[in-house]
């Protein structure tokens, strides 16, 4: 892959995948938090974030349970990992640095169904977000940028605290390192360090591969990090941001506001055909394509 600061490749999977093998969607969690809290459904909501907090809001109100709790219900309704060969193929791929949104753990269980006794764990104390916890397995590391379900807390699925993960990433990237006053992510960049590195530093070093997910404007960290990245790229030339975004996803399925952004932020672009929405088909097929890239 060569050195951290060479560009080397990662990927940035999300539920699409899991969705192709056992149909698993986020809409199916909310339905079963509104079911177990008897609560109707919101006619016309399409923000998963916002809908999370209505059903949060609406419990806590009447006393039926603390925020704490319904993060743990999340947990609990995420399902074992299993073997997949479509999920293998995509751990098969040499790649070190695996990035996901999933709070399952399908991706460390098709990397190694023995991960449970041979992964390390990243030294983070963090306890609500996840800037620095990782897997390694086989020195290769998996990061659950939205949390997982060991730690319920960590979960991203609520507006407030997609909004409180944005500003600590925000916080970390910009804050000024000792001794040179310069931001913690101009540090790095400056002088290639590669000590107490968080997972957004890869969008500014890494070719990432994103599949798998939707890139909704839900995203607000995501978002948030291509823009600023290609903000730095046109603005502050001297830090050398060279690494490549690439986004791929089925042609019939993205809007053309989020292409044009996209676009705007220099994200390369490699739609797919979905033909008979034969989603495993089209996975494969992107799998394909991200293994001649690499090689």
């Amino acid at each position: 892959e060569g050195g951290f600061f060479m560009n080397p490749n990662a990927l940035l999977i999300g539920n699409g995948l899991n969705r192709a093998v056992n149909n698993a969607a986020w809409t199916d969690l909310l339905k079963n938090l509104r079911a177990k809290y008897l609560l109707d459904a919101l006619d016309g909501c399409s923000s998963y974030p916002l809908e999370f907090e209505r059903i949060t809001l609406c419990a806590i109100a009447e006393g039926i349970v603390k925020e704490n709790d319904i993060k743990k219900e999340i947990a609990k309704q995420i399902n074992p990992p299993v073997v997949y060969k479509l999920i293998q193929s995509y751990m098969d791929l040499p790649v070190d640095t695996i990035l996901t949104t999933n709070y399952d753990y399908n991706l460390e269980y098709n990397l190694s169904s023995a991960f449970e006794s041979k992964k390390k764990r990243s030294s983070t104390t963090e306890t609500k977000h996840s800037l620095f916890r990782y897997y390694e397995i086989d020195d290769r590391k998996i990061w659950h940028i939205h949390g997982e379900q060991k730690y319920p807390q960590t979960i991203c699925i609520g507006y407030m605290q997609y909004c409180s993960y944005l500003a600590r990433m925000h916080q970390q990237l910009t804050n000024p390192t000792k001794p040179s006053q310069r931001p913690y992510l101009h540090h790095l960049l400056l002088h290639h360090e590669t000590e107490n590195i968080c997972w957004p530093v890869f969008f500014f070093t890494h070719n990432i591969h994103i599949v798998g997910l939707t890139m909704s404007f839900m995203e607000t960290d995501l978002w948030w990090l291509l823009s600023y990245r290609r903000h730095l790229m046109l603005e502050i030339p001297e830090l050398k941001i060279n690494n490549e975004i690439h986004y791929y996803y089925p042609d019939c399925k993205c809007e053309e506001e989020q292409i044009a952004l996209m676009d705007s932020m220099g994200i390369q672009l490699h739609p797919q055909p979905l033909i008979g929405h034969n989603w495993k088909r089209m996975y494969k097929a992107i799998c394909e394509d991200i293994k001649r890239y690499l090689y």
